[in-house]
């Protein structure tokens, strides 16, 4: 977490809240509290979710990530720039790939072989 909200977050406004400098602390240690509990609450969803993910649908935590990670979606984008789309028309382009793949990959077993690995 950051050294910032930290020290926000320990901020102990004296004086009267009509004052601006009390006013401003006091909001600003609002606003540091508010962060990091959103922040510990956001970790502990992850977990959750990670959690029901791999008990349902195990193989999309083994999903490429997106544009900045996977080497063969930087070469679809390379290749669509070359033909001239542009970012928000490739990005586009990729959500709809993105969403085919998921939801490719959350189709239940098909063959005999696959649903007796499953069992």
């Amino acid at each position: 977490m950051s050294v910032l909200i930290k020290t926000c977050a320990k901020m102990r406004p004296t004086g009267h809240l009509g004052e601006p400098e009390h006013a401003t602390k006091t909001a600003l240690r609002r606003l540091a509290r508010r962060h990091q509990h959103l922040t510990e609450e956001i970790a502990e969803t992850d977990i959750e979710l990670k959690d029901l993910v791999t008990v349902a649908a195990p193989h999309l935590l083994a999903l490429p990530g997106r544009l900045r990670y996977d080497a063969r979606t930087r070469t679809y984008a390379d290749r669509r720039t070359q033909q001239g789309l542009s970012k928000p028309e490739i990005i586009r382009c990729l959500k709809r790939y993105v969403a085919r793949e998921i939801y490719a990959a959350q189709q239940p077993a098909n063959t005999t072989e696959e649903l007796a690995k499953a069992a």
